[in-house]
């Protein structure tokens, strides 16, 4: 595409072409667009170009995904020059997409805005100065870009990046209430912050918490003598399993003693006690 900027003669050349890189990071994703441009001569090289971009799934902009980036500063050359457009995703925004392309071709639309880094100061605004006759200090230019990706393209690029690897679980837990839920949500969000500040054993310590929030459930041998199969037990009952089974693995030891078993706790792990634990809270909350 050709971006012509205000009453003047002056052009870039733009191409972005369907994603071809695709780098994990912790939760989010760098999708990586191909970037061309090309001033053809008519910009003095050297000017700045400031470029942002928007990304939307499919054709008709209903589902917008964010904003894009340059991996680096722009500046016309005499001549083409390269780059990447970079479009951060979260692992819920990637479930998103799988979820609407539905095994078909990924179709995006890409809005690209630039603007050139002309200003001539307030001593120097004539409209014969500078970029030309029109007189704009910043003048800018927007267009717009159809891309498709082939659904196999799509497929290895999510493989060679390991995406997906983490699954994102939103569990509505209430704040502000004393209810069982609402302790047990206070436990999980100190827990998250433990985790993330590194002290992966006093996370899954305080996971437990959470379970212990909920009380009034059967023991284990009241559960498996009233209902020795499991498709006899009801549903509390195996709730009461379930919170069983976790409270014993959160209450593993992170240290060394005669006769007890330990487990080295790291992020991994730490965030999957939590993990199930928040799923358990969700199944209490809703089915007792």
């Amino acid at each position: 595409m050709i971006l012509r900027f205000g009453d003047d003669d002056h052009q870039l050349r733009v191409e972005i072409d369907a994603p071809t890189s695709l780098f994990q990071g912790l939760g989010i994703t760098r999708l990586g667009f191909p970037l061309s441009i090309d001033p053809r001569g008519t910009i003095p090289a050297g000017t700045p170009l400031y470029l942002t971009g928007q990304v939307w799934l499919g054709s008709n902009q209903a589902d917008w995904l964010g904003f894009a980036w340059p991996d680096r500063a722009l500046i016309a050359k005499n001549g083409e020059d390269g780059g990447t457009l970079t479009l951060t995703l979260t692992n819920d925004q990637l479930a998103a997409i799988e979820r609407r392309r539905a095994g078909l071709d990924l179709n995006l639309m890409v809005q690209v805005e630039i603007v050139l880094g002309y200003d001539p100061g307030p001593k120097d605004a004539a409209p014969s100065a500078g970029m030309g006759s029109s007189g704009q200090r910043w003048p800018a230019a927007m267009s717009q870009i159809p891309l498709t990706l082939q659904d196999g393209q799509w497929e290895r690029l999510l493989a060679q990046a390991a995406v997906g690897t983490s699954l994102a679980v939103v569990v509505p837990l209430p704040i502000g209430r004393d209810t069982p839920s609402t302790r047990a949500g206070d436990q999980l969000r100190e827990a998250l912050r433990k985790v993330n500040a590194g002290e992966y054993e006093d996370a899954v310590v305080t996971a437990r918490k959470a379970l212990e929030a909920f009380d009034g459930f059967p023991s284990e041998k009241s559960v498996v003598s009233a209902a020795p199969e499991a498709r006899t037990r009801s549903y509390q009952e195996r709730s009461a399993m379930l919170r069983h089974a976790l409270h014993s693995i959160a209450s593993l030891a992170a240290h060394d003693e005669p006769g007890i078993q330990r487990i080295s706790w790291t992020r991994e792990n730490a965030l999957s006690i939590i993990a199930a634990v928040a799923a358990f809270v969700a199944c209490a909350a809703t089915g007792r």
